[in-house]
């Protein structure tokens, strides 16, 4: 299958959507777009269950997502998923439901990796420049908070936004009393977070989302410019809405936006009241434009996982030399086996890559149980580009560098790739002397429960704790449930 196309769909608490479009130069060409006002926010119990129907809504609209998406190749589509996800109870369970009936893994992304799209995505809405911006974008169940210039600086994901502020505060529509109560209560979610966003300064503020851009085509009927939010405007419009609503053309307001409208109207108040923004432009570019922008970058070599990695191995002190030799050896390996690994081969030796340059990023912490350490950051840090189920498969892949082999523990779905496993640990257990050498003659015969490596036996020989490390490997892959041999020629 090929082809120049990208989709990106963003399953948010308020609305599923899905971009697709090709990069032309450095811009998207958008080729289709499609909206679909799921309200799964509006679906959570006081339990955090998602109640069936709304259940219901999203897949049914998944299953119609499924239809476009069916022709553009898996590597180019990115599914991710924002709050609702990351705080429904179950949610692995219900993500799994949702990915069969989408028929493409999907990611629960982190606040940080949403904002950090977000960013990316209204950065490429504007000439880039030396100042910093300002990104706000209120999603259905929270609100992040972007500052940089190219690259955002500063984020914050904050747990309000237009669905759960609408439900919390306005159940029977727009109320003095609740709206004040509303704005306050939005200020103090926002009040730690005041002084260094406020600090750090920013010369211009762009709002990024469906509910900040349909404030912002309000405007005008209260004296106000369209895509110019301001906080008089905002506190015009909600005198108005409150006390005058016969007076308040809303009719150009689709009727899902405007249900949950009040909610963001009183988060953007509050945002106004609190930080020194004098005016808010709009942006049609949100997180989809960012996803597709990261997928096209990660194809023409912009990747921002390998600055993560870089900058992952420099805070932990990695030995850079013998992560190039472990992935050297690895390499070679992967050529031999190349056949039987479960992952694609590009992808494999991505993986692999990452997991030699972070292999011993645990030593940091104490050596002993190193790989667990390691496996542990990898898998809890901030690294953006990465997706959580990339992370989970890189962690895995560190946790089993050396010593006992587990299954994967994670919810995130990935493949057990024991090929992959056995690459990484016969590449660190032919290095462990930390110094160049001559790699010996191996060859391999592997089946989906018995692996054996066929290699000198007088090189073996001359290399006794080597020979004393494989015998050992046998017990450790009978753990899950592998037979591993060593086969001298």
């Amino acid at each position: 299958m090929s082809s120049d196309l990208y989709a990106a769909l963003d399953l948010g608490s308020n609305s599923f959507h899905l971009l697709v479009g090709r990069l032309q130069g450095d811009k998207i060409e958008t080729v289709d777009r499609v909206k679909d006002t799921v309200r799964l926010a509006a679906g959570l119990q006081p339990d955090r269950s998602l109640s069936d129907e709304a259940k219901t809504r999203a897949l049914e609209s998944l299953a119609r997502f499924a239809q476009r998406i069916s022709g553009i190749p898996p590597k180019q589509v990115r599914v991710v998923a924002t709050n609702t996800f990351r705080v429904a109870s179950e949610s692995g369970k219900f993500r799994k439901q949702a990915e069969a009936a989408l028929g493409a893994p999907i990611e629960i992304i982190s606040g940080q990796e949403e904002a950090r799209l977000i960013f990316l995505g209204v950065a490429k809405d504007f000439a880039p420049d030396r100042q910093k911006r300002l990104v706000v974008d209120i999603g259905g169940g929270s609100t992040e908070l972007i500052i940089g210039k190219r690259e955002p600086q500063l984020l914050e994901s904050l747990h309000m936004g237009c669905v759960t502020w609408t439900q919390r505060y306005f159940p029977k529509g727009m109320d003095a009393s609740r709206y004040k109560k509303a704005v306050i209560n939005a200020k103090s979610v926002l009040q730690p977070h005041v002084k260094k966003f406020s600090s750090i300064g920013f010369a211009d503020t762009v709002g990024s989302s469906g509910t900040i851009r349909a404030i912002g085509e309000l405007m005008p009927l209260v004296g106000g410019n369209a895509h110019e939010i301001t906080l008089k405007g905002l506190q015009d419009l909600a005198d108005r809405w409150i006390n005058k609503p016969e007076k308040l053309d809303l009719s150009g307001v689709s009727s899902s936006r405007l249900a949950v409208l009040p909610g963001g109207l009183a988060v953007l108040q509050a945002l106004l009241e609190s930080l020194p923004i004098e005016v808010m432009h709009t942006s049609v570019y949100t997180m989809k434009e960012g996803v597709l922008y990261d997928l096209a970058g990660k194809t023409a070599h912009h990747d921002r996982r390998e600055r993560t990695v870089s900058r992952m191995m420099s805070m932990y002190n990695v030995d850079v030399e013998q992560a190039d030799r472990v992935y050297d050896s690895a390499e070679m390996l992967l050529e031999k086996v190349a056949e039987h690994v479960q992952h694609e081969v590009e992808v494999a030796r991505e993986y692999l890559e990452w997991a030699t340059d972070l292999h011993e990023i645990g030593f940091a912490v104490a050596h002993g149980g190193h790989q667990k350490l390691g496996a542990w950051l990898v898998e809890n840090s901030d690294m953006p580009g990465f997706t959580r189920r990339e992370q989970a498969t890189l962690s895995f892949l560190i946790r089993n560098q050396r010593k006992a082999i587990t299954p994967n523990t994670s919810d995130y779905g990935i493949l057990e790739d024991w090929v992959l496993v056995l690459v990484l640990r016969l590449a660190i257990l032919l290095n462990r002397s930390r110094t160049p050498q001559k790699m010996p003659r191996l060859e391999f015969k592997l089946k989906s429960k018995r692996f054996e490596l066929h290699i000198p036996a007088d090189w073996l020989g001359e290399h006794p704790l080597t020979n004393f490390d494989l015998e050992r490997e046998t017990n450790y892959w009978s753990a899950v449930g592998i037979e591993f041999k060593v086969c001298e020629t």
